[in-house]
């Protein structure tokens, strides 16, 4: 008798690899799947064999939806472009530009066409014939979430995150009614066609039934704890897919009957499919569960996915496809498979269908083998054929291949740009024979899919070295740096140390500090040299009076030493030849990941024992570790982040408080912000202190006698040991001494011979030797707050504070809320925050078991037997710089937290919170991407080395005992003996500190910022000359009238330099003038407000527009025809003719003005580099023609 499994457990039969990105959408027909996806592209499967035929390639943005309907295929995409495919021959159709910002649904519907909906509150009605809009629905003031339209009414249903249901008129477009009734936002829309009643899913956790006949709601289905996010109905039964991990079902026949929950998902359910008799459910935990719609029991669980299932797609009983948020596609069993009960017949069938699915693709091999080849080109490299992937460069495939090729501007993490010219080659084509030279940084090995003639015929490259090239290049930068030597050196902001004579101009600064950390602190010197970079973009002013905040980015990449974090080697040598003070040193988590590459070694390959022996080696009389501290920052966060959980005045969101970077960024640009950041020391002042001022008497020695390091992978913990709070006011005594950077131990190293081979295992010194593995993950975006959220469950579940009530204000500015009452001691009852000293008198607190030496009583039995789900921490584990999750603490608060990394998405999201538009209880951030593990003062790499270090550090987190924080003896030793208890007054007075805001003495822009009031523009930068401001509208007219606006975009600098020239031009002959980045500019639309506006842009890479130029365009692309009738235009590009796309960018700027009804008053300018005097050759002349335009315009003086 054959055994019977209820639930089953199956695998995919197949798996569907090709996306470079992340798969968004898929839909199916009889014969195939189509999938989009964030690589901007759309591949076409097929079922029977699961090749892909081929790719659509076309679109601006990620692919957001497509649909497939009467042969044509329609698809979205970011950008808010749509575009038909014919699916016979899957070529392109139409393209309907109307959105200007991302679609987020469409439907086609036979008799009335196209519709489709954006993210710019629109909703739009297209002609399907000519790709022309039909009518457009303006009214909703949010996000549109779905849209329905009912054809025996001819009336279009919309819904929307401002709470509404809307019906639109199709002939006016104007609405017909608001459904009002939601309390939050809506997020799905079901129409019912026997009953015709709408069903709305909201975040306000209800379901609403509406009749549009009378207009009225007629009933609200409640149940769920959490938004509901998918809708769908089965005879007299609606389910319904929540975020609170559950799907409900509801009886429409008795809506008075509790509904059933199905229960078994760990996620949001985020997917629901219904097929025949069975429903099936995608979820975040990266299941699908199949229920049986007779009995609502779990049938199947298909397990294969490794993230969020977005989409489930079932074209018959024979097969399902489903994608998630990754680059596969899965195929599962069918559904005979999956409602056979029997193990035994279930295997069966299963091995039926793997083997005709086989079967297929031996069939169709040939297909499936000449599209996948298409993944890799064959390329010939001095006469020796190698295959590489696709869309590398020739530097990347040469180097993997073992081909040295050297390069200065080039690095993987920072793209190609071509400016050192020390990788330049020779490259034969195999259709014309003809060798031309190029930069194999910035060529790729195969071609752009737009102009294959030959789709069967692989690409191949003959790749040679050109030494002749790459000779006189280097010459080039010797007389380089000759003209820089007498450049000035700056050390001002005491981190980062800039000297312009060894500058070699490969843009790597500009690039890092832009690009990466989204600050503008270098530039290009405006002299009449071209080939010189100034030490910050202020032309003059040191790097103390910017708003540098010493996060050494700059420093990890520059390659010819011009910009160093400050070497502080010579002072520690010199106090250890004196032998006057006990030097004592703590080593940073990452920087005993990092070590071993000092060595020539992988990450982590030292040994934390081997480490610690090494510094012995260096002279250092007492090593500790800097986890330890890390442990004792884990504990006083945790405590402080419980506080805010149970104060209803607390404000939200809490950020962490250890970078350095990260607090100097908040004290120069975002100072609003300094009353969210938790209090807490970073570990390295925290061990300054406790050294200093609890250890020395254990030593009987006095603080100054006492001389103490750190070994860290940043630079700005240089510049946080000078800060005055860590600094003794009386005595003048820092905290810390000294700290040292990675690179900085490389150098003391270089001063040993053969001491990696004498290196054998060590271990700290006590007391402060012992540390968990929470401590360790400081190192890496992610870790701090995975660690402080496990300690902080703990505090707020067993018994730290007492229960109470707790009130979640999750708005960054406070709201008035009743006070809670005072015990007798000051303390604020069920938070213990009272007036924020804790257990001033230093008495026993009644909450903690001071016989077990612990702070938390951890074989109490946790409140609402509530157990941490320790899978919170997958998400904060992942290689992106903004991370988010939620984590249940107990069963009335779940709370939202994030990790963000790299300064760029930092301010990005600092910018969304002062909006209203993000909030969370608890960010941690670190200003390095990656987390420090990635520090500025990390040992240099010329790979994307920062994943690699993650690897390694989370292998050996694995490998410690202690797990948490508050499990480390030695920190509830630390609290019982000194501290007492978290945030008690000597733990404020040694481990809290302030912030205030830091002033900018000089203001580093030439150009004065000016914010504009009016919705419509965003802000001028005005020439420094210009004598009168714009305040008021009537200004602002007038600045318009009477100067003239320059937009460039630059992508190392060059283009900048040139509409610098162009504005100095310009006001030597006394016009004014505004100069920008296209990025800055704010909406295209605006430049029909503007009389001329002068176009200067650098092509990049492959023809493509620059970083800083890239969003105005594709803004540009999606404006209406004619909509610039008005503007008078000049457009200079830069580019170099060793490239086949020279000054593409350009000619495409051009082309799409015109078409937009702007008139040319010059022709376009094209700027060589590689003429004798490079783009000066094609822009004086250029200059002289524009000049004479000017004159016509009298763009004067202020008034």
């Amino acid at each position: 008798m054959s055994k019977i499994k209820k639930k089953q457990v199956l695998s995919p039969l197949l798996v569907l690899k090709g996306h470079t990105q992340s798969v968004n959408t898929i839909t199916t027909d009889s014969t195939r799947c189509y999938s989009g996806s964030n690589d901007k592209t759309i591949r076409i499967w097929s079922l029977e064999t699961g090749y892909c035929n081929s790719q659509l390639i076309g679109h601006e943005g990620s692919i957001t939806s497509i649909r497939q309907y009467d042969g044509i295929l329609y698809s979205c995409d970011s950008a808010g472009i749509l575009k038909s495919w014919k699916t016979s021959n899957d070529e392109l159709k139409l393209t309907f530009r109307g959105h200007t910002q991302r679609i987020t649904t469409f439907f086609v519907d036979k008799h009335f066409g196209l519709f489709s909906a954006s993210s710019d509150t629109s909703i739009i009605s297209w002609d399907t014939n000519d790709g022309t809009i039909k009518q457009k629905f303006e009214g909703h003031d949010d996000y549109i979430s779905q849209v329905h339209l009912e054809p025996k009414s001819e009336t279009l249903y919309s819904t929307s995150f401002d709470k509404t249901l809307v019906s639109w008129d199709l002939i006016t477009g104007q609405i017909e009614h608001k459904f009002v009734g939601h309390k939050d936002w809506i997020l799905t829309m079901k129409y019912d066609k026997e009953s015709n009643l709408i069903y709305t899913g909201s975040q306000d956790k209800t379901v609403r039934i509406w009749d549009p006949r009378t207009r009225e709601c007629v009933q609200i289905l409640n149940g769920h704890k959490y938004a509901i996010g998918r809708l769908e109905i089965y005879k007299k039964f609606l389910y319904t897919g929540s975020w609170d991990s559950t799907i409900g079902v509801f009886n429409l026949a008795k809506p008075k009957k509790n509904p059933l929950f199905l229960t078994g998902h760990r996620g949001k359910v985020r997917s629901l499919r219904i097929f025949e008799d069975l429903l099936y459910s995608g979820s975040n935990d990266g299941l699908i569960r199949v229920w049986s719609l007779k009995n609502h029991k779990c049938r199947a669980i298909l397990k294969g996915h490794s993230s969020t299932v977005i989409s489930i797609q079932i074209p018959n009983d024979q097969m399902t496809i489903s994608c998630a948020e990754e680059k596969r596609i899965l195929r599962w069993p069918s559904s005979a498979a999956i409602r056979e009960r029997s193990e035994d017949n279930r295997k069966i069938i299963f091995q039926k269908e793997k083997q005709a699915l086989e079967f297929s693709r031996n069939q169709d091999f040939e297909l499936g083998s000449k599209f996948k080849e298409k993944e890799y080109v064959k390329i010939i490299i001095d006469d020796k054929e190698f295959k590489v992937k696709s869309h590398w460069n020739v530097l990347q495939a040469c180097r993997k291949n073992k081909y040295e090729i050297p390069s200065l501007c080039y690095h993987p993490v920072l793209g190609p740009v071509g400016s050192c010219k020390c990788c330049v080659v020779e490259i034969e084509s195999n259709t014309t024979g003809e060798f031309k030279s190029a930069c194999a940084c910035a060529t790729e090995v195969w071609d752009d899919y737009e102009n294959e003639k030959n789709d069967d015929d692989d690409n191949n490259y003959k790749s040679k070295n050109q030494s002749l090239g790459i000779y006189q290049e280097l010459t080039s930068l010797d007389k380089l740096i000759e003209k820089t030597k007498k450049r000035f050196k700056d050390e001002s902001n005491n981190a980062i140390s800039v000297n312009i004579s060894q500058c070699i101009d490969c843009t790597r600064c500009l690039r890092v500090c832009k690009g990466l950390q989204g600050l503008d602190i270098f530039g290009y010197k405006s002299t009449n040299s071209d080939k010189l970079i100034s030490s910050i973009n202020t032309r003059n002013t040191f790097l103390k009076d910017s708003e540098c905040i010493a996060c050494g980015q700059c420093t990890l990449y520059c390659p010819s030493g011009a910009l160093q974090e400050i070497d502080q080697t010579k002072k520690f040598i010199k106090i250890l030849e004196e032998n006057k003070k006990l030097i004592v040193v703590a080593l940073a988590p990452s920087a005993r990941i990092s070590m071993s590459e000092l060595f020539g070694q992988e990450p982590g390959e030292l040994t934390t024992g081997q480490c610690v022996h090494l510094l012995k080696l260096l002279g250092f009389h007492k090593i500790f570790d800097l986890q330890f501290f890390a442990d004792l920052t884990i504990v006083e966060e945790a405590n402080e982040l419980v506080e805010r959980l149970t104060d209803p005045k607390s404000k939200f969101p809490m950020f962490t408080s250890c970078c350095p970077s990260w607090i100097n960024l908040v004290e120069k640009k975002f100072p609003e912000f300094i009353p969210n950041i938790s209090t807490c020391r970073s570990p390295q002042q925290m061990f300054g202190s406790v050294i200093k001022n609890i250890y020395s008497k254990t030593v009987r020695k006095k603080p100054k006698d006492i001389f103490c390091v750190t070994i860290v992978p940043c630079t700005s913990k240089k510049q946080e040991l000078l800060r005055e709070e860590f600094i003794n006011p009386e005595t003048g005594v820092k905290d810390i001494d000294l700290s040292l950077t990675v690179r900085e131990i490389g150098r003391l190293i270089n001063r040993q011979k053969n001491i990696f081979s004498e290196l054998t295992e060590r271990s700290f010194d006590k007391p402060f030797s012992v540390s968990s593995s929470s401590g360790s993950l400081f190192s890496s975006s992610g870790g701090v707050m995975e660690s402080a959220i496990k300690t902080a469950f703990s505090i707020y579940n067993n018994g730290t504070f007492k229960k109470t009530e707790r009130t979640i204000n999750l708005n960054t500015d406070q709201k008035k809320s009743k006070k809670l009452k005072k015990s007798k001691n000051g303390r604020v009852n069920g938070n213990g925050n009272g007036n924020g000293n804790g257990n001033e008198n230093g008495n026993k607190d009644k909450n903690i078991n001071h016989k077990s030496n612990k702070i938390i009583n951890h074989k109490t039995k946790i409140l609402n037997n509530i157990k941490l789900d320790e899978s919170f921490s997958k998400p904060l584990r992942k290689n992106i710089n903004i991370k988010e999750t939620t984590v249940q603490i107990n069963d009335k608060l779940t709370i939202k937290i994030a990790a963000v990394s790299g300064g760029k998405t930092i301010q990005k999201l600092l910018k969304q919170i002062k909006k209203g538009n993000y909030k969370a209880h608890f960010i941690e951030v670190m200003a390095c991407p990656g987390g420090c593990i990635g520090g500025g003062g990390q040992p240099r790499s010329e790979l994307n080395i920062v994943p690699i270090r993650k690897k390694s550090l989370y292998k050996r987190e694995k490998t410690m005992k202690i797990k948490t924080a508050h499990d480390n003896p030695v920190i509830q030793t630390l609290y019982k003996n000194i501290f007492k208890t978290p945030n008690s007054k000597l733990s404020r007075k040694y481990l809290h500190t302030s912030y205030q805001k830091q002033i900018i003495k000089n203001n580093h822009k030439k150009t004065e910022k000016i914010k504009n009031k009016s919705k419509n523009r965003n802000k001028f930068l005005l020439n420094k000359k210009l004598t009168k401001i714009p305040r008021s509208k009537s200004d602002l007219e007038f600045t318009i009238k009477n100067s003239f606006l320059i937009l460039y975009g630059s992508q190392t600098g060059t283009a900048e330099k040139a509409a610098i020239k162009i504005s100095h031009y310009a006001d030597s002959q006394k016009h004014k003038i505004r100069l920008m980045e296209m990025n800055e500019f704010g909406p295209p639309i605006n430049l029909q407000l503007e009389r001329l506006v002068v176009f200067v842009t650098s092509t990049f890479w492959d023809g493509n527009f620059p970083e800083n130029a890239s969003k105005f365009w594709k803004k540009l692309k999606s404006l209406p025809p004619n909509s610039l009738k008005n503007l008078k235009v000049a457009v200079f590009g830069l580019g170099s003719k060793q490239y086949t796309r020279f000054n593409n960018s350009a000619k495409r700027l051009n082309q799409k003005l015109i078409e937009l009804g702007a008139k040319e008053v010059i022709s376009i300018g094209l700027g060589d580099r590689e003429d004798k005097n490079g783009y000066l050759t094609e822009l004086i002349p250029w200059l002289e023609l524009l000049g004479k335009v000017l004159k016509k315009y009298k763009f004067g003086r202020f008034k």
